[in-house]
């Protein structure tokens, strides 16, 4: 019941939505070395996503973020200046929404990955408190990551950006966005005016 309310909760949320090789946090801005400790990166055959620790062993990301040889990199704020409490995992166990067969961009594309051995909490790891309930329509959301700073031509950061986006109800996204399914599971959020993103 506890694995259902978290995946209820996050799957509302979506904080680490991304595709495999257009992950994008367009319009952003650098995040604060302090802002992510929940914030891990994911390594995947040749790709990477970002996802959120949300306990000392579980790390929430997307489906289609699944492949061999993943590797999960916590307490990481540059990729290239490692900081002293940065930790490497693997996945013990992976569990999907349904099927990890049976997900789409739009739909059910969420996974739960259980670490290997927990982390232990410090200056730059530290999980998501998780809400009580789901955001409302017109709040604003705060997304983050690696994921490239501009499209369509790609430009990965060495260090996550992050940018603020708005909660907008269901129907108005499909009324935007027109290939969208008519019903769906997926959080809308954004910018309807474009230049921010967690994704294209």
């Amino acid at each position: 019941m506890v694995l259902i309310r978290v995946l209820a909760n996050l799957l509302i949320l979506q904080l680490s939505y991304a595709q495999k090789s257009s992950e994008l946090v367009v319009g952003g801005r650098l995040c604060n070395i302090n802002e992510h400790p929940f914030l891990v990166l994911v390594y995947y055959d040749e790709y990477q996503c970002s996802g959120t620790l949300i306990n000392e062993e579980w790390v929430l990301t997307a489906a289609h973020c699944d492949g061999e040889n993943m590797e999960i990199h916590l307490g990481m704020h540059s990729k290239k200046v490692p900081n002293k409490d940065r930790r490497r995992r693997v996945p013990k166990e992976k569990f999907f929404c349904d099927s990890s067969k049976n997900y789409t961009k739009w739909n059910k594309d969420i996974m739960l990955i259980r670490l290997n051995r927990p982390v232990r909490k410090s200056a730059h790891i530290a999980p998501l408190s998780l809400p009580s309930s789901p955001p409302s329509v017109g709040s604003v959301c705060r997304v983050m990551g690696w994921g490239s700073m501009t499209s369509p031509n790609v430009t990965f950061p060495s260090v996550p950006h992050c940018a603020n986006i708005n909660i907008f109800d269901y129907e108005e996204c499909r009324a935007a966005k027109p290939e969208l399914p008519a019903i769906s599971r997926t959080l809308c959020a954004g910018i309807l005016e474009g230049g921010k993103s967690s994704c294209d």
